[in-house]
């Protein structure tokens, strides 16, 4: 008989490298704790003359939130974090807040095998937006939303200092302000932001950047689960051709659409072809000998044939 678990023993991880999960899950940030949810759809069946209540299951839908603290390594207190806007920093801000949202889309669809689960799938560019909050000062007037037309201002939102400080950049535009005023209390104000072009992580001198460093795109998403983005898996168009020597082709992901000449070498290995996918291929082949070694070892997955079959 099994005894009850802790949750100091499950562990959250990514099994792709390369995306921004990865970077945030492995790199950047310890996590603390995990919430799981999974469902089934239902519908009613209860026909004609029945005189009870009958339901079908449908297909599964799940998700999760996470939650961690940054850097991995050593865990810091927020009280480094700075806001840069337009003209320098902002006064008195204790805190703010960033949402990238990818969106999601519904992909489920027919298969070769019927789903059982549903499948979703990032939408396209992210959307950012977030607060920062501030105590309202006698030297410095409160500030109105962006004006008309504008395309926004420079700003910065480090989160610790680090030499160069880990950060996000970008232009936002301000679209709303909330303020809070009376009795002994201290006057504050929230701005709400939105970053109006490219954000860019930053990654500290020595810490990660909390997403990979440079332009956030659109999310990197693996559909294949094959560990690269679908994004960054690379695609060969046009001829291949090998010399006369000992040819070794290992192709681990992506796409090759076009001919592979292995020449006239009769000592080739290409137990390392692995494709992630693969469109249009025609294999050749110089001799008769390359052409069984290939088909017996090599060329065993895909729905492909060997020329020489």
């Amino acid at each position: 008989m099994g005894a009850p678990t802790r949750g100091a023993l499950a562990k959250f991880n990514s099994v792709t490298s390369a995306t921004d999960l990865n970077n945030l899950l492995v790199t950047a940030i310890k996590n603390l704790t995990m919430k799981y949810r999974e469902s089934g759809q239902n519908a009613e069946v209860s026909g004609d003359g029945e005189t009870v209540t009958k339901y079908v299951a449908g297909l599964h839908e799940s998700s999760l939130d996470f939650e961690g603290v940054y850097p991995k390594a050593s865990p810091r207190w927020g009280n480094a974090g700075l806001v840069t806007f337009a003209s320098g920093y902002v006064q008195y801000c204790d805190g703010w807040t960033m949402d990238f949202d990818f969106g999601e889309d519904d992909i489920t669809s027919f298969a070769a095998s019927a789903p059982t689960s549903k499948v979703f799938m990032p939408s396209d560019r992210p959307i950012v937006t977030g607060t920062f909050s501030v105590r309202a000062v006698t030297d410095t007037a409160l500030s109105p939303p962006s004006a008309l037309n504008g395309i926004g201002a420079s700003a910065a939102f480090k989160i610790c200092e680090d030499g160069t400080d880990p950060a996000f950049t970008g232009l936002i535009i301000v679209d709303g302000e909330d303020g809070s005023f009376g009795g002994r209390n201290q006057q504050r104000v929230t701005y709400n932001y939105r970053f109006s072009d490219t954000v860019t992580s930053v990654a500290g001198s020595t810490l990660p950047a909390i997403l990979p460093a440079g332009a956030v795109d659109p999310s990197d998403w693996d559909l294949d689960g094959d560990g690269v983005p679908d994004a960054s898996e690379p695609a060969i168009v046009g001829a291949i051709r090998l010399g006369s020597g000992a040819d070794t082709v290992n192709i681990e992901n992506g796409v090759v659409n076009g001919d592979i000449d292995f020449g006239a070498g009769a000592d080739r290995d290409c137990q390392q072809l692995a494709l992630g996918e693969r469109a249009g291929h025609r294999l050749r082949a110089d001799d008769e000998a390359d052409r069984g070694r290939r088909s017996g070892r090599c060329f065993r997955q895909g729905p492909w044939r060997h020329p020489s079959r």
